[in-house]
């Protein structure tokens, strides 16, 4: 089952969209990075994994802010690995209130049907992806 292993943050688009990139592995206890022992890894200016450590990348546009482990300014990526901070979360400092769907958060390893179930009840699909009538995706 592919895995969560890094959440890239390439920027904003011409429609003024949030684009992220999302790294999946099959593997994910392997995947590892330059400097991911690093504390705090915000210092490290960590790179995008190396494709050996990751299978598939898909891409998600969207207005909410996700805040990421490789910018975290406490812990290392291998804290992330081990559980202790969450790969990516949402960033809601700006809401007046939490989210009724609840915050979106990422462990290390989640699934990629993990990751797809949170955006379809944002209403949010990775490119490519499509929600069917039966609130499912199709690959």
């Amino acid at each position: 089952m592919q895995s969560l292993i890094f959440v890239n943050i390439v920027g904003k688009n011409s429609e003024d969209e949030l684009v992220y990139e999302f790294y999946f592995s099959d593997e994910p206890e392997m995947a590892w990075g330059i400097d991911w022992d690093i504390k705090p890894s915000s210092i490290c200016n960590l790179s995008v994994p190396k494709k050996m450590n990751y299978d598939i990348i898909k891409i998600l546009k969207t207005d909410i802010v996700l805040c990421v482990a490789q910018k975290n300014s406490c812990f290392s990526m291998q804290d992330c690995k081990d559980g202790i901070v969450p790969i990516a979360w949402e960033n809601i400092d700006g809401y007046d209130e939490y989210p009724d769907e609840g915050r979106i958060v990422f462990p290390f390893a989640s699934t990629i049907d993990e990751v797809s179930e949170i955006f379809i009840k944002r209403g949010l699909t990775f490119d490519g992806d499509e929600i069917s009538d039966d609130n499912e995706l199709d690959f």
